[in-house]
């Protein structure tokens, strides 16, 4: 099924990241958000998975787009909140990181 085929990608992009093949995992989680039928669910993993990464890459405003779209989407996760504050740290914006923090910690 397409879910399968996408939850597959997802799992590529895990294990690219695992043996260090960077640019490889951005792709694979690029095609999981690009599809058109992705679920709430992957879409969110994905989401998380690629603003980690782009943290890990030094790419805080990308990073950071992604954490929002994941704030968007699952408003009671900790998860974009504790990533935009990471990203706003890499950007030196600590105002807005403490911001990020705060939020994320509420929610806990």
């Amino acid at each position: 099924t397409e879910e399968q085929k996408l939850q597959d990608l997802l799992n590529q992009g895990i294990a690219c990241i695992e043996s260090n093949e960077l640019p490889e995992a951005l792709e694979a989680f690029d095609l999981v958000l690009e599809h058109p039928y992705v679920n709430d669910e992957l879409m969110a993993e994905a989401l998380f998975r690629r603003a980690s990464l782009k943290v890990r890459l030094h790419r805080y405003a990308d990073a950071i787009e992604d954490a929002e779209r994941l704030c968007n989407l699952c408003p009671s996760s900790e998860r974009g909140p504790l990533l935009c504050g990471l990203a706003h740290t890499g950007l030196f914006n600590l105002q807005a990181a403490t911001s990020s923090f705060h939020s994320a910690l509420s929610l806990r």
